[in-house]
């Protein structure tokens, strides 16, 4: 047996295999094995069968050989001096039944100690006990190998052959669980999840009863044995991932001599799906509680994870997560709750995260806390991501602070008019200023945007929105902003401009328009203000469908753009069928019903500019290769921006039973990227001179992007008032109540209009209406002929005190009619 392995493995003994070591030291020390091959030191034989001068004559009492044999037992390796000749055809150690013969010193702690009768006993019982080692000791040696990180040199152990050792020692966990019911792991989830204090409300809806199912079930997972086990394990989990991204890493420094060998499926994969297919569900939800606590008990609370044990738990159940998403009965509502771990973002401070996410380098022994977002509310995924652009904001303010002070020291005498260097003024701005015009400002923006340099798109934006010529100037506290972008979407989103185009009028949805003519310069500087809008945190008025999120997020990513980037888990039938329902149900009959494939061709619809084409799939960027057009093209070439538009003399393939799962495929991909390649180019390019791949990565999914950037269309006036602040007027007045209510009365998009009024939001921010400022402030004057007047800069409804109700109704209603559009009005 490998002692040092074992010294790793640190096998949990119990009470009884500790008494029967400490015995079997008791006897070999008092009595010896009387074998003349023993060479032990600690046994008496042995001792006497050492040549000289090493030979003891020297015998030990019953009261040293005791204290011996538990200072042994409490080492790193108990078994180590163990005689292996030491049997049970030798005399029993009934010593503790009688009194000590020789002379005991007094100020001896511990031979006092030993003489205790307890301790007597405990040592007493000779050799005849059984010294097998317990049943947990084979799991625990065949972990062994997969407790060291392997060296270069050596043989690593399969992947397959080492999910089947885990899923062996899970298995054997999983069985010492006793019976349990959903409702029972609920209530211990619960308890898990919150951390280190117990809620203080679990009486309202669990029963504390001693024999509760519940507290059975956490005491086995408390059990020490049995958490130490699967301590091992995720430890073991975290030593293969490392060893599985260092394989990763050279295999892409070796090029295409790698791409020959299949590259071989991850050890987390394989384990998962063992443990799938041979245990139910709930199982596995039970491991994934079990796995939390392993983590919470092993985290420090720092934003960097570095405990391997940590690392390999939050490992397991991502995998679990990420493989199994699709699964209907794993995306449920009440399994996902099992996945989030609310105690954690309580430990944790905002700015800490957001400070040591900006920081933070990937090293190869630690991960950051946002690398798991599945623990985290989308709520606060986007919190995380404000902070880290707020300090993205700060930094390049504080940048521009610095340029200004530089310049003082270097140049005390010179003026600010003498700056003529357009760099030196670049430099020194601390805001992104635009002035813009209320009727032109998609023309002034674009202006004002292009060949921006990117350290001053970082900056906090502000917007100067009106005309000057009219005395209407917002100065920008946050309202202007809004304004402005929501003047932007609408011109971008109209048909008229010819950059989008509705998909459904019932859903609303828009997406880029197949073969615009707008340049390909229009749409890289919306994604510049998409992105801006995003870094800002303003929620704008657009509804895109979730393919958009997708794509965004897929080809923010991507090194270059091309077919081979987006792979059937990125685009779906499922992706497809918000914004293309029809054609999903057509895509999904090509599929599903045999000979429905029938006299089509392998060629891809395309209706723009009042043609009607049938296309290849587009091999390279520029060139697209028509088959058919109608009516027929003027000439053999055509273009359009971002296209080359060609006749092909290769006819199509027809679609049959063999190739019709890839024309579903590409079909897709034409839909959502092919067909709009060169807009998604020009916007992507875009998108990125502000929000870089990583930050936008802390957003979990693209469900969570699409509500942070499109925010909520409903309104829930209760949530607003809770938010509101007031100004000379009491909260808990008769004269808000009365608002309040006459408010509440309203129909849903009459309140919407109202907010609109005040905040010119015409969404609502991830987070609820508590993230939007929104202030009722007592009119100087008290006159009933009066209008109710807003402040969008502000956030601020001045309102005038009326007699009663219905005259408070009539105004606010008339002031919100004539003064949605701009600012300072009613």
């Amino acid at each position: 047996m490998n002692m040092n392995a074992l010294r790793q493995q640190q096998i949990p003994w119990g009470i009884d295999e500790l008494r029967r070591i400490v015995s079997h030291y008791t006897g070999q020390l008092v009595h010896g094995c009387g074998n003349d091959e023993c060479k032990e030191p600690l046994c008496d034989t042995g001792r006497r069968n050492a040549l000289p001068p090493y030979r003891s004559a020297r015998t030990w009492n019953v009261r040293a050989a005791r204290l011996i044999a538990l200072a042994m037992a409490n080492g790193d390796n108990p078994r180590k001096h163990l005689c292996r000749f030491y049997s049970s055809n030798l005399p029993q150690d009934d010593t503790w039944k009688i009194e000590e013969e020789t002379p005991r010193d007094p100020s001896s702690f511990q031979q006092i100690l030993s003489d205790t009768p307890s301790i007597r006993k405990f040592c007493a019982g000779g050799g005849n006990q059984s010294l097998a080692y317990p049943a947990e000791y084979s799991v625990w040696q065949s972990l062994a190998p997969l407790l060291e990180e392997p060296k270069w040199d050596s043989t690593i152990i399969s992947n397959r052959e080492a999910a089947d050792i885990l899923q062996t020692a899970l298995s054997r966990l999983l069985h010492t669980l006793p019976p349990w019911t959903p409702h029972d792991l609920g209530i211990v989830n619960h308890i898990i999840n919150m951390g280190p204090a117990f809620p203080t409300n679990i009486h309202e809806s669990v029963n504390c009863n001693p024999w509760s199912p519940w507290l059975s079930l956490l005491d086995a997972m408390e059990d020490f044995k049995a958490l130490r086990l699967l301590t091992k394990i995720c430890i073991a989990v975290n030593i293969r991932a490392r060893v599985e991204s260092n394989i990763q890493s050279l295999r892409s420094k070796l090029g295409e001599a790698s791409v020959l060998r299949p590259r071989p499926i991850a050890l987390r994969t394989l384990l998962i799906n063992g443990l799938l297919q041979n245990h139910e569900t709930q199982d596995l939800l039970c491991l994934i509680v079990w796995l939390k606590m392993v983590f919470l008990r092993r985290w420090d609370g720092s934003p960097v994870i570095r405990d391997p044990a940590a690392l390999g738990g939050l490992e397991l159940i991502e995998c679990f997560l990420n493989d199994h998403a699709a699964d209907d009965a794993v995306a449920s509502d009440f399994i996902k709750i099992f996945f989030a771990v609310p105690t954690v973002p309580r430990r944790l401070e905002l700015m800490d995260v957001a400070k040591s996410w900006l920081y933070w380098n990937g090293g190869r022994y630690d991960r950051h806390i946002l690398s798991y977002l599945f623990m985290f509310r989308p709520t606060e995924c986007a919190q995380y991501f404000r902070a880290v652009c707020h300090l993205k904001m700060r930094a390049a303010h504080s940048r521009a602070e610095i340029s200004v002070k530089l310049r003082q020291r270097l140049l005390p005498y010179a003026h600010n008019r003498e700056l003529k260097d357009a760099r030196i003024r670049h430099n020194e701005e601390h805001y992104c200023l635009l002035n813009v015009s209320r009727n032109n400002a998609l023309r002034d923006a674009y202006d004002q945007l292009w060949q921006r340099r990117s350290g001053e798109l970082l900056r906090p934006l502000r917007v100067r929105l009106g005309e000057i010529e009219e005395l209407e100037i917002g100065q920008d506290l946050g309202g202007v902003q809004i304004e402005f972008f929501n003047i932007i979407c609408k011109e971008v989103m109209d048909e008229e401009t010819g950059m989008f185009t509705l998909l459904d009028k019932t859903t609303g949805l828009s997406y880029f328009r197949p073969g615009s003519l707008q340049p390909l310069h229009m749409f890289e500087l919306f994604g510049v203000m998409i992105s801006l809008a995003i870094y800002n945190g303003i929620a704008l008025p657009v509804s895109f469908p979730c393919a958009f999120y997708t794509m965004l997020r897929h080809l923010c990513t991507s090194d270059e753009i091309s077919p081979t980037t987006c792979s059937h888990d990125t685009l779906s039938l499922e992706i497809l069928e918000e914004g293309w329902p029809v054609e999903a149900r057509s895509l999904r009959s090509i599929l599903t019903n045999e000979g429905n494939c029938d006299g089509l061709e392998y060629s891809f619809p395309m209706e723009a500019n009042g043609l009607r084409l049938a296309v290849h799939l587009p091999e390279d960027c520029n060139n697209l290769e028509v088959t058919e057009a109608t009516p027929a093209l003027a000439s053999d070439s055509i273009s359009w921006p971002g296209w080359r538009i060609t006749l092909s003399n290769k006819e199509p393939a027809k679609l049959d039973e063999n190739n019709k799962a890839k024309f579903v495929f590409d079909y897709i991909h034409w839909l959502v990227m092919e067909s709009v390649r060169p807009q998604w180019t020009a916007f992507v390019n875009g998108f990125l001179k502000v929000l870089d791949p990583r930050t936008l990565s802390i957003f979990p999914n693209p469900a969570g992007l699409r509500d942070f950037v499109e925010g909520s269309k409903r309104l829930n006036i209760n949530e607003l008032r809770q938010a509101a602040r007031y100004d000379g007027f009491n909260a808990d007045g008769r004269y808000m109540r009365i608002f309040w209510s006459v408010v509440s009365g309203w129909p849903e998009n009459k309140q919407k209009q109202l907010l609109k009024f005040v905040t010119a939001a015409e969404r609502i921010p991830i987070g609820g209406p508590s993230n939007i400022t929104f202030i009722i402030q007592r009119a100087d004057a008290e006159n009933d002929e009066r209008l109710p007047t807003s402040s969008t800069c502000f956030g601020t409804l001045m309102l005038p005190k009326y007699k009663n109700a219905e005259v408070l109704d009539r105004k606010l209603s008339l002031a919100i009619e004539y003064g949605l559009e701009g600012f300072g009005t009613g």
